[in-house]
């Protein structure tokens, strides 16, 4: 019963963005490395916020002192993420098979959105699972 509601979970959780995955992103290989590099960013402000929250001890007890952290160091990794793309765009061109990928700023962000999407739903479905 565990390994089935693990799945169904999982796949309830994951069904839209792989599909979204599988229909929009798994054919470019550019769109793939962009989406991982933004789970990546993700990453990084999680560690970064964890960092932050395990350093102020007096503050650890509140939830509300750790979530603002997060959530103002996902935005600027975010905006980070959108300076990065914006200067390795010319390299990118020159990749990519696909020559439009920079000229289309609502599929690099789409892309970059499911990538932080993806790794904060993974991250939130591993901690209810581990409940």
């Amino acid at each position: 019963m565990t390994v089935a509601e693990f799945f169904s979970c999982s796949l309830l959780a994951f069904g839209a963005p792989l599909a979204m995955f599988a229909m929009t992103v798994a054919n470019d290989p550019v769109r793939i490395i962009i989406m991982i590099a933004a789970a990546f960013g993700w990453l990084l402000s999680f560690l970064l916020s964890s960092l932050v929250w395990y350093a102020v001890v007096p503050l650890r007890s509140y939830l509300a002192f750790g979530m603002v952290f997060a959530i103002i160091l996902q935005e600027l990794f975010r905006y980070f993420m959108y300076l990065l793309l914006r200067k390795t765009e010319a390299g990118l061109k020159e990749i990519s098979e696909n020559h439009e990928i920079g000229s289309n700023k609502l599929e690099m962000a789409y892309v970059s959105g499911l990538g932080f999407g993806t790794m904060s739903g993974a991250f939130a479905l591993v901690n209810v699972l581990a409940d």
